[in-house]
């Protein structure tokens, strides 16, 4: 019901209930207000989750902006992520040397050996 209906009936119930006693008025009026003021709050209500779920979305939006905002930034290189370099190329050279290059083989090895120790090291530490 609107506010104009809400005005057309309590026009009519004056106008239609001249001898009808101020309480029994009252309960004709209050008949009549009871459904309006039920819609207008269930409106509000409906109205307010609205904000509540635009105020969550913008939050989710600014968080997820955040979260691409540092996956965007370049990552520092650690000494982990260095050691697991020097390792990878290391057996990438060793892959490439003919198997008759066995004391250059062998020196690659023992570098390879020596930085995984360190690594190893770094990850029990860290």
């Amino acid at each position: 019901m609107t506010l104009k209906e809400f005005i057309g009936f309590l026009e009519h119930v004056v106008e239609n209930n001249p001898e009808s006693s101020p309480q029994e008025v009252l309960a004709q009026l209050k008949e009549g207000i009871t459904p309006l003021l039920k819609e207008e709050q269930e409106k509000g209500h409906k109205w307010i989750q609205k904000l509540k779920n635009q105020e969550q979305e913008q939050k989710l939006q600014q968080a997820q902006n955040l979260k691409d905002i540092f996956n965007l930034q370049p990552k520092e290189p650690t000494e982990l992520d260095s050691l697991e370099s020097q390792i990878q190329s290391l057996r990438d050279q060793c892959d490439a040397l003919p198997t008759n290059e066995s004391s250059k083989l062998t020196q690659l090895y023992n570098e390879i050996k020596t930085l995984e120790k360190h690594r190893s090291l770094l990850l029990n530490k860290g």
